[in-house]
């Protein structure tokens, strides 16, 4: 599958890319390219204002107890 999201403000420090808007083009669950206005056929194309991304989330409270 292959993603396209458009204008997203990136939020990694580690990266070059910190606070910045980008696109971002995701192919089988890898960020492949990053970039000003990409124009990539994709599967899915994701913009929305006010947009972000950032490294993985966990919610540690999370709980997988029996009976479910």
């Amino acid at each position: 599958m292959k993603a396209l999201i458009k204008n997203a403000t990136i939020i990694c420090p580690t990266s070059a890319y910190h606070k910045t808007q980008q696109d971002l083009f995701i192919e089988d669950g890898m960020i492949r390219i990053i970039g000003n206005e990409l124009n990539i056929d994709a599967d899915i194309v994701i913009g929305h204002k006010g947009l972000h991304v950032s490294v993985g989330w966990m919610d540690v409270f999370a709980h997988f107890c029996e009976p479910g």
